[in-house]
């Protein structure tokens, strides 16, 4: 069921987090994470929910402009680095995200390759 009108996918140093419109409330965020921590390195006060039966491991509701706040004090603030994959401390989240780096590269490519 396609609900979600954008949701982005934020990939720091410290966490990623898949960020969707919370599909019963407009002025609610669904943040959701991967790996334990992730959605708290960003918000330590949210009620992260575990296992809820869906994909994503870790998730929690918040207001829209809590996440908009948090986000834009990350870009403004805490965004220090010139490299970014160099950034990252934790090996394992580091390869995870190499991959991920990889299999966006390989569609530039095959774009380029397309010529688009």
């Amino acid at each position: 069921m396609l609900w979600q009108k954008a949701g982005m996918w934020l990939y720091a140093n410290k966490g990623f987090l898949s960020i969707v419109q919370d599909m019963d409330n407009e002025e609610r965020l669904l943040v959701r994470g991967r790996f334990e921590g992730d959605i708290e390195a960003f918000f330590p006060e949210a009620e992260v929910h575990v296992d809820a039966g869906t994909d994503y491991k870790y998730r929690t509701f918040l207001p829209r402009r809590q996440v908009v706040e948090r986000v834009k004090r990350y870009m403004e603030q805490e965004l220090d680095y010139r490299n970014y994959k160099n950034s990252v401390e934790d090996i394992r989240r580091l390869s995870a995200y190499h991959e991920v780096w990889d299999v966006m590269y390989q569609a530039q490519q095959q774009r380029v390759r397309e010529g688009g």
